[in-house]
């Protein structure tokens, strides 16, 4: 949310500290136009030409340079998703299903504090006119919405982990896990234990338990029904993960189409087509 105000005549330049906003292109729209999220430039800064400074010196004079993340950042990523597919297959002795939840603009749902909104402004013009909004939530390119969103993300997840007993993984506000798929015994009965057909397909379970926590905690917005997905074969991280059989009870994983936006899953030993054993 934005708080926008005119500055003509204004002095609020000399209280607040601005910094320009620039678009990035995200693929295009259902209509088909292009699809754009704003960023807010927090690593810059005014001074001196920036002919005669350094990139390090700017940042080091920006917002975000006089910002230490206080808590060490780490994610979760496709191989453990993989491992924690063949220990699936191990233990219960079916292929599992897959399932995702992303939360709709995840930094915009955690309030500043009013003490640090004057470091959290935007300044653009409007048909000449100079404007300024406020953000009133953690802004898109300040390090320190990172931290914040990672501290309350790796919160839901415990709870999600020690609460629900979801066996979920974090990629910053996408969630990711691998559960039991009924289809998978069904079309494979002769392959199954005849114990898997007494098992309920909890795959949409786990997932609809994940989006109604998040929602409690964020609100009834935080994941849309369009962000909400489980099946056989999604795309996670970017990465088109499949899950088939072959005839030597092999756990079939086909990764493939990498996201320009997701860069982590082309460095896995697991990248390309892969046959993972699951016995």
């Amino acid at each position: 949310m934005l708080v926008c105000i005119s500055l003509s005549g204004s002095c609020l330049f000399c209280q607040v500290r601005l910094v320009p906003r620039f678009g990035v292109e995200q693929g295009l729209k259902a209509d088909g136009s292009v699809k754009l999220r704003a960023v807010d430039h927090m690593s810059w800064s005014n001074g001196p030409s920036k002919r005669k400074r350094t990139k390090r010196a700017v940042k080091a004079d920006s917002i975000n340079g006089h910002y230490t993340p206080t808590v060490p950042i780490s994610h979760d990523h496709l191989d453990d998703l993989l491992e924690a597919m063949r220990m699936h297959k191990k233990l219960v002795g079916s292929l599992p299903g897959l399932w995702k939840a992303d939360v709709d603009a995840a930094f915009r749902r955690l309030p500043i504090r009013e003490s640090h909104k004057w470091a959290a402004g935007v300044a653009y013009l409007l048909d000449g006119e100079p404007w300024v909004a406020f953000h009133e939530g953690m802004p898109f390119g300040a390090t320190s919405s990172v931290v914040a969103w990672h501290r309350i993300g790796a919160l839901i997840t415990a709870f999600a982990r020690k609460l629900l007993h979801l066996p979920v993984f974090r990629y910053v506000d996408d969630w990711f896990a691998a559960d039991r798929h009924l289809c998978a015994c069904c079309s494979h009965l002769r392959l199954c234990s005849c114990v898997s057909l007494f098992r309920h397909d909890t795959t949409e379970h786990a997932m609809m338990c994940m989006a109604r926590l998040v929602r409690v905690l964020l609100g009834e917005t935080a994941i849309s029904a369009r962000k909400l997905e489980c099946g056989p074969s999604l795309t996670v991280l970017g990465i088109n993960v499949s899950v088939g059989y072959s005839m030597c009870m092999h756990v079939v994983l086909l990764l493939c189409s990498r996201s320009k936006h997701q860069t982590q899953a082309s460095d896995s030993p697991f990248a390309g087509k892969r046959q993972i054993n699951g016995c």
